[in-house]
């Protein structure tokens, strides 16, 4: 379950210089999961049950709704340049960290189809991901007071990742995002399959140095 994440934060990076947000939500996702990826391929090899011919090996990644705060024209040029995400607004470069999730759960699995890998949106939690945003921006904090209806608790948002970790393999489209509790949406960052290509190139060269 790859769940870290910052929202909304001020500019900023990363000790290693990359953008905060997409350092930490997508970049620092990516290398965890290619670290594991030798311990999940082998899992996968493992026999399954009765009912099952393989092992049941998943790859969950939250992300957003925000998703669609990225750029929609050449989101790539934006989200592999720090200096181009810091001239952004801090819900675009969240977007593109999110939208980012989205995008390494399809390519994952289109380069490991072993491996069920989907990504999803928890649903308008009210958890302490808001206190950054709240104290950065006076207007959001009074948004949020508006939105507090339309928002869930910790207990609620958990359904959907609980949904996606628990149900049948079978009621899974590899590679989809959902929505909750496990609607799956269109999403176009997870059926661009040129953008995932090269997102994934880039991360790999990315984190190569701590693999």
């Amino acid at each position: 379950m790859l769940n870290a994440g910052v929202m909304a934060v001020p500019p900023g990076t990363t000790e290693d210089g990359y953008e905060i947000q997409f350092g930490t939500n997508f970049l620092g996702h990516f290398l965890l999961t290619k670290l594991l990826l030798p311990i999940l391929i082998q899992t996968a090899k493992a026999p399954g049950t009765p009912q099952q011919a393989a092992a049941d090996v998943r790859v969950i990644s939250v992300s957003s709704l925000a998703w669609q705060l990225a750029p929609a024209h050449n989101p790539l040029e934006v989200m592999t340049s720090t200096r181009k995400l810091l001239s952004e607004n801090t819900w675009t470069r969240y977007g593109c960290s999110k939208a980012g999730n989205v995008v390494l759960a399809a390519q994952l699995a289109r380069l490991y189809p072993q491996i069920t890998s989907v990504s999803l949106h928890p649903g308008l939690i009210m958890t302490n991901l808001y206190s950054a945003t709240k104290s950065s921006n006076p207007l959001v904090k009074y948004a949020t007071a508006l939105a507090s209806p339309l928002l869930v608790n910790e207990e609620e948002g958990a359904l959907n990742h609980l949904w996606a970790t628990g149900v049948e393999k079978e009621m899974l489209v590899n590679g989809a995002y959902y929505e909750p509790v496990g609607v799956w949406a269109r999403n176009w960052f997870a059926e661009d399959e040129t953008l995932g290509e090269e997102l994934w190139r880039y991360a790999e060269r990315e984190v190569r140095d701590w693999i």
